[in-house]
C-alpha cells in the first residue's frame, strides 16, 4: 500500500484504508511519502482504529503546523497552478536576500512530529512500514524503515519550503518534491498487488506571461509527467483528491470521503 498526499487530501487516506481493510484485509506493506509518512507510521504501529481517533485530535493541529507559508495553507484548498506560481515568486522575493536552506520556518511542524510522534523507535510496528525521500547527493529516491522521527521530517521536507534533512550519511527532502508519489518498492515488486492511495493534487493550467511563470510551469509539468509515469507501476490507483469546498471541514468528513472514494473504486 502507497501513500502520499499534502494535509487535508491525505488524511482521507484514513477512510480509505478503513474501505480497504473491510474488503481485502490488512495490506503486508506500507511505503509513503510526504504527509502519507506520518498515517502510514501511525496505521503501521498501532492499527485503523487508534490511527482515525488519533487523526480525528489532532488533524487540525498537524494542518495549522503546516500553514507556514501561503502555499500550504489550511483555509483553502490545494492552490490552483496560476495561484501556487504568483504566491511561490512573491515568498522568493522577500527572501532573495538570504542565505537559506529554506524558504519558511519549518520548527512548528518539526516540533508536532516530536510531540506525536515519540514512539517511533520505542516500539514496533505491527507491519513493515518505509517513507520513500529523494537523497540529494546521489540524485535518488530511497526507501528508509520508519524507525525514527527524523525519518518522519525527512519524508515531508517539502523543498524549497523546508530544509533538508540528515539521516545518517544521507541528505534527504521529500519525494513529493520531486516526482509527487513514491514508486514501487523493489522486494515486493515480483510477489504481490500493489495499490496506490494517491492523495496528491490533479495537474493545473499554469499562465505563461513572463520567464519566470514559464520557468516553473515547466518544472510543475516535467513533475507531473513523472508521476504519471511512476504511477504506471501500480495495479491500482485509487485518486482519493475529491475537491474541498470548506477546507476548514471536520476530520471526519475527510474520513468519509476516502471512504467513499474506494466504495465508488471497488464498485467499478
Amino acid at each position: 500500500m502507497y501513500l502520499n498526499g499534502d494535509c487535508e487530501t491525505a488524511l482521507r487516506s484514513v477512510g480509505a484504508l478503513k474501505a480497504l481493510e473491510e474488503n481485502l484485509g490488512r495490506p503486508l506493506c506500507l511505503v509513503s511519502t510526504g504527509i502519507g509518512s506520518l498515517i502510514a507510521a501511525y496505521y503501521a504501529f498501532f492499527g485503523l482504529e487508534q490511527t482515525a481517533d488519533c487523526f480525528s485530535s489532532f488533524g487540525k493541529e498537524l494542518c495549522g503546523s503546516l500553514k507556514t507559508h501561503s502555499l500550504i495553507n489550511l483555509g483553502k484548498e490545494t492552490s490552483k497552478a496560476s495561484q501556487m506560481i504568483e504566491d511561490f515568486l512573491i515568498l522568493v522575493k522577500s527572501q532573495q536576500s538570504k542565505k537559506k536552506l529554506q524558504l519558511s520556518n519549518s520548527k512548528r511542524f518539526s516540533d508536532f512530529v516530536d510531540a506525536r510522534f515519540g514512539f517511533v523507535g520505542e516500539r514496533k510496528s505491527q507491519i513493515p512500514v518505509f517513507a520513500s525521500a529523494f537523497d540529494l547527493p546521489l540524485a535518488c529516491e530511497v526507501f528508509l524503515p520508519i524507525h525514527d522521527r527524523t525519518v518522519l521530517k525527512g519524508a515531508t521536507a517539502f523543498l524549497p519550503f523546508f530544509e533538508p534533512i540528515r539521516i545518517g550519511d544521507r541528505l534527504v527532502i521529500s519525494t513529493d518534491s520531486f516526482q509527487g508519489v513514491a514508486s514501487r518498492y523493489e522486494p515486493f515488486a515480483d510477489h504481490h498487488f500493489h495499490v496506490c492511495l494517491d492523495a496528491g493534487p490533479d495537474e493545473e493550467h499554469a499562465p505563461f506571461e513572463s520567464a519566470m511563470q514559464i520557468l516553473l510551469a515547466a518544472d510543475l509539468y516535467r513533475t507531473l509527467e513523472l508521476k504519471r509515469r511512476v504511477l504506471r507501476q501500480f495495479n491500482w490507483v485509487i485518486k482519493l483528491n475529491a475537491p474541498v469546498e470548506d477546507s476548514r471541514q471536520d476530520v471526519s468528513v475527510l474520513y468519509e470521503e476516502g471512504y467513499q472514494g474506494v466504495r465508488r473504486f471497488l464498485r467499478s
